[in-house]
């Protein structure tokens, strides 16, 4: 099992733990695995290309660059970010 379901199935069988969908929250989950819907996978890519562009391509500003409205964006390629200044 992948870790991005596993751990939320553990947690999730842990006693009184709730389980909250995304109509539960304020957030959104942007999921770039979806070639199948090319206008889900262009917006997804076009987010995650703007928090690149916003940081620099520096990983020590990803956090401050991350869009608040979303909950996950995967994948974020940190292959695609540099360390600067270390």
């Amino acid at each position: 099992m992948f870790v991005e379901l596993a751990i939320p199935t553990a947690l999730q069988l842990l006693p009184g733990t709730r389980l909250a969908t995304l109509e539960d929250t304020r957030h959104k989950s942007g999921n770039v695995w979806f070639p199948q819907d090319p206008e889900h996978f262009e917006a997804m890519n076009a987010v995650i290309d703007g928090m690149v562009s916003s940081s620099g391509g520096d990983l020590g500003k990803l956090l401050a660059s991350f869009p608040e409205e979303y909950l996950y964006l995967h994948p974020v390629k940190l292959s695609r970010f540099g360390a600067r200044g270390v």
